[in-house]
């Protein structure tokens, strides 16, 4: 894959281009913005370009380096179980001291950066502090904020952007011609500007399965009285699908207020809004899961009723 094949992500592209034209590479780089962007994609390219035998600015694709499914310079860390250990650190620490194998520079792609415990944060930092020569890292995370700010000084952090649903279904139509439009489309105005999200979508009939019952949740409220309590006992027990079922209610909420910007109703579908990201705090807070979904879901059918 190249550079010119990543789509929305024209600034990111640019800056790492240039660093490879003129030479000015940094000895790590932070690629944060949301999950599904390009980060990962991009810095396998950026580190593929680096290590090109024919050392254009664009991995070329076709020398022995570029058609390599796995290249022995090129690292991906990724955290084991909920983070990244120490253990895993003192592993990369005992590669950082050999050179290359046989490209011109070893590249460290660490996912989810912002997982590292404490202790494998400070031994990344000592390593980033007296970085070895012909090294380069790359950090991917969609929560800069939740990294260390000394990581994130020793950094260049360029940030990868939302990608617009314009160009997310463009690509779907490109990938999946075979797919009904209206699937297409769904799965583009879902995604919150996430090609990965997108095709997720349209791969996983589950994924497909869990937008159509939160739409059905959606079109419910307001109509029946018990449906709060039945609907908040049922997802009491899927705590690992609410993220989900937050993202997808908010999105179809955030729709309708488009649909009646102009109309009376624009207040209480504001708040609902509020009412729906309170509720995910709180339960991020560890509050009772069934409780709090009650209290959303009562409070939205009442909002429903009242803009009826």
């Amino acid at each position: 894959m190249k550079f010119s094949e990543l789509i929305g992500q024209e600034h990111a592209v640019k800056l790492l281009k240039q660093s490879i034209i003129k030479e000015r590479l940094a000895h790590a780089y932070l690629f944060s913005g949301p999950d599904g962007v390009g980060k990962k994609t991009c810095a396998q390219i950026f580190a593929r370009a680096l290590n090109c035998v024919e050392g254009g600015a664009e991995p070329c694709g076709r020398c022995r380096s570029c058609t390599k499914e796995y290249h022995p310079d090129i690292h991906l860390l990724q955290p084991k179980g909920s983070s990244v250990r120490i253990e895993q650190m003192r592993q990369l620490q005992n590669s950082v001291v050999y050179k290359p194998y046989e490209g011109k520079w070893k590249v460290y792609l660490l996912e989810e950066a912002d997982k590292f415990t404490d202790a494998a944060a400070n031994s990344l930092l000592k390593t980033l502090e007296e970085p070895p020569a012909e090294t380069i890292f790359i950090l991917l995370t969609a929560k800069v904020d939740q990294i260390l700010p000394t990581i994130r000084s020793r950094c260049q952090q360029i940030n990868f952007r939302p990608i617009g649903e314009e160009k997310i279904l463009r690509r779907l139509e490109e990938r999946y011609p075979q797919l009904e439009a209206k699937r297409r489309q769904l799965a583009a105005s879902l995604a919150e500007g996430s090609l990965g999200r997108a095709c997720r979508y349209l791969e996983d009939d589950q994924a497909l399965a869990r937008v159509k019952e939160v739409e059905e949740i959606f079109n419910t409220l307001g109509k029946d009285d018990l449906a709060p309590f039945t609907i908040a006992k049922a997802w009491s027990g899927r705590k690992d699908e609410l993220g989900e079922f937050f993202q997808i209610l908010t999105l179809l909420y955030r729709q309708s207020l488009w649909e009646n910007i102009e109309r009376p109703q624009l207040d209480q579908l504001y708040e609902s809004l509020v009412s729906i990201e309170k509720t995910e705090a709180a339960l991020s807070r560890n509050a009772n899961v069934q409780l709090a979904l009650e209290q959303l879901l009562l409070s939205l059918a009442r909002e429903r009723e009242e803009s009826a």
